[in-house]
């Protein structure tokens, strides 16, 4: 009797030994099947955010070739809508000088023209250092450039205007301008005369009179 108790107390340690080996393997089963989903759902959080981050990436580089692209399209619609001899206005330079002149600048009015344009064409020197605005069509042939007025007496008609120096800004001939110069002795034509030395033009969007009438009355030198 003995022996059969000890030998059924070794079985039913065994059983229970064979019992928590099975327990811990499954609980190690299980550890490692939460370690593998903890991986997976880590791998596929990680492949997410970098698809998030791709998507933000491509989103936002659209948004520049599409700013680019609308910019690119701003500038050709602003290049189309102000050609060459379209208004130009004056530069923020230009607008600083002109506010430093302040009162030495002698504006010539309409009326005035004729009179004024002609006194500087026939008196070289007198004038110089004078600051002059005028309005008037601008034209250029070659180098040359200047700003005139056709004076109309008896049905015949006489360009009165002035030779321009140290113009920068590209014009096109024909264009209505008002020009503030510095009154100087310069080589224009092949003389030596009053030139006009430009410190600001703007090519303007309303027209004055080309043509004035003119008494007629002779200037001599």
């Amino acid at each position: 009797m003995a022996g059969i108790m000890a030998f059924s107390f070794t079985g039913c340690g065994s059983a229970k030994e064979t019992d928590t080996k099975k327990e811990t393997t499954a609980e190690s089963t299980k550890v490692t099947e939460k370690t593998t989903e903890a991986a997976v759902s880590s791998d596929e959080t990680e492949t997410a955010e970098e698809t998030d981050t791709t998507e933000v990436t491509e989103s936002e580089a659209m948004k520049e070739t599409e700013a680019a692209e609308t910019e690119a399209v701003s500038e050709e619609e602003t290049d189309k809508e102000n050609p060459a001899g379209a208004e130009q206005g004056l530069t923020d330079e230009e607008k600083e000088i002109l506010e430093m002149m302040g009162e030495d600048i002698i504006i010539v009015s309409e009326e005035e023209y004729a009179s004024v344009v002609s006194e500087l064409q026939f008196h070289t020197g007198e004038f110089n250092g004078k600051v002059y605005q005028f309005e008037g069509v601008f034209t250029a042939d070659g180098d040359t450039s200047r700003i005139s007025r056709t004076l109309v007496h008896d049905g015949e008609k006489t360009e009165c205007g002035l030779p321009l120096a140290y113009l920068t800004k590209e014009i096109e001939s024909g264009s209505w301008v008002r020009v503030t110069g510095i009154v100087n002795a310069g080589e224009a034509d092949g003389e030596t005369k009053n030139v006009l030395e430009v410190v600001a033009i703007e090519v303007l969007a309303e027209e004055g009179k080309a043509e004035l009438e003119w008494d007629g009355a002779a200037h001599q030198h």
